[in-house]
């Protein structure tokens, strides 16, 4: 199973995501100009409205190579992220970025 996360996920927590995409031939920054990267997380993964999952943003790519999200806090549980790459709107061609993988938070100790 794909883990993406050094640490404990625990519930309350801003949960920062930086991708760095670069050119497999020349290690330099990947251009990615005219795409989108989208980030979607769902307590079930064959949910089919994106914008009532718990946390989705999309990015507009750059010539850095460089994108990064900001999951909100989220309630303890199970939920399932996926990453997305597409030009245009998207209802055209996609890219999977980071395959479907699951993950739990566990519930914070700490209220203040």
């Amino acid at each position: 199973m794909l883990n993406i996360f050094p640490q404990t996920l625990c519930s309350g927590d801003t949960i920062p995501i930086n991708l760095t995409f670069t050119d497999k031939a020349t290690g330099n920054p990947y251009n990615l100009t005219g795409n989108t990267i989208g980030l979607t997380v769902k307590t079930e993964p064959e949910d089919s409205d994106d914008t009532k999952a718990p946390f989705h943003q999309d990015v507009v790519g750059d010539a850095t190579g460089k994108v990064s999200f900001s999951i909100t806090p989220l309630a303890p549980g199970t939920y399932w992220l996926d990453v997305k790459m597409w030009t245009g709107t998207t209802s055209g061609p996609r890219t999977t970025v980071i395959p479907p993988l699951q993950f739990n938070l566990v519930q914070s100790v700490t209220t203040r």
